[in-house]
């Protein structure tokens, strides 16, 4: 039988693993994904790390949205369940899956400075490089931006599942409270 991870433990490992996965096969919104999905016991299969491929390089290599963030909110949608969005035709679960995105994303601003891919990779290495010519491909590798944005999709990775497992602990409240929708009648 394996051991159960202590709260520590089990955050290095998604941290990790998110890096390893970034590193080893670049994406980050899917390797944000996965790590989350798989440590957490999230459920989703191969399809939504699929979905989440497009998302990376600040959403299709275009320097916006963090991928580590799109993919670590894909997670929160999971780990919410059908008390977030999952039913279509039940508005509250949406807008407390978005209230919940929200908090996130103010967290990792706060901890990282932007939800922007361009922003956090000049921080990381100085100077943001274009994604999509491939021309920079060499210069991006010369200036090692592999560990360090493997770095952020695991610090990314790790401050989802802190985010999870305290709203798990609290079982959605604060997202409740932040959902500016709440009294919105039905």
């Amino acid at each position: 039988m394996a051991q159960e991870l202590s709260k520590a433990e089990l955050l290095d490992k998604i941290e990790k693993d998110a890096y390893d996965y970034e590193y080893n096969y670049h994406g980050c919104s899917r390797s944000a994904l996965r790590s989350l999905q798989d440590n957490l016991k999230l459920g989703g299969d191969d399809t939504l790390v699929a979905a989440a491929s497009p998302l990376g390089g600040g959403m299709g290599l275009m320097g916006e949205g963090c991928g580590a963030v799109s993919g670590s909110l894909m997670a929160i949608g999971l780990a919410m369940g059908f008390s977030g969005g999952q039913d279509i035709t039940e508005a509250a679960g949406l807008y407390r899956s978005v209230a919940a995105g929200k908090l996130f994303c103010q967290r990792v601003v706060q901890q990282e400075g932007s939800l922007l891919c361009r922003h956090l990779q000049a921080r990381a290495i100085g100077r943001y490089v274009p994604l999509l010519d491939p021309s920079d491909y060499p210069r991006l590798l010369n200036l090692n931006v592999y560990p360090k944005c493997a770095a952020l999709s695991g610090r990314i990775a790790r401050l989802a599942a802190e985010f999870i497992l305290e709203q798990r602990e609290k079982d959605w409240a604060d997202a409740e409270a932040e959902n500016p929708y709440r009294f919105r009648p039905q």
